[in-house]
């Protein structure tokens, strides 16, 4: 599946540094684009925008629902699954906590706020795009989808 991110976006919209493995995050990306993206934009216009996206074809509304809404929110909730889960390893003899060289871990608690204030920074995109979608309209999102935009809002 083509993820909606380019390898330089995470770094360049967030804290997270471009040293990391793109192997190591796309998996975060992967999970923020299906649990979030797609869960706020609803299947239909998820598929619509991956669409256009792969083909290069975003364009109007479409292209300022990604630009202004759906790159940010997933670059954010990326690197809150990131935070909370990329310092560790799961290998054949069980789970490891991965260190950094000439630099300091920080507790859980701390890495918990971290990834909270993406986690609330995705949100606050989240409900902008869900008002500009109640002021437009296109075909992939339905009045159905309208109806229910409070329920995709869970935090």
């Amino acid at each position: 599946m083509q993820l909606l991110l380019k390898p330089n976006d995470i770094p360049r919209l967030t804290s997270l540094s471009g040293n990391i493995d793109i192997d190591k995050i796309a998996p975060h990306v992967f999970t923020a684009q299906l649990n979030d993206v797609r869960r706020i934009l609803g299947t239909n216009l998820y598929n619509k925008i991956l669409s256009d996206y792969e083909a290069d074809t975003l364009a109007d509304e479409y292209l300022t629902i990604y630009n202004d809404y759906v790159l940010m929110m997933l670059a954010y909730y990326s690197a809150y699954y990131f935070i909370g889960m990329g310092p560790y390893k799961i290998v054949n003899n069980g789970i490891v906590k991965m260190t950094v060289e000439g630099g300091t871990s920080i507790d859980m608690k701390e890495a918990d706020i971290l990834a909270n204030k993406y986690k609330g920074m995705a949100g606050t995109y989240e409900i902008g795009l869900n008002d500009y979608l109640s002021t437009i309209s296109i075909p992939e999102y339905t009045q159905e989808d309208k109806k229910n935009v409070k329920l995709k809002i869970w935090y």
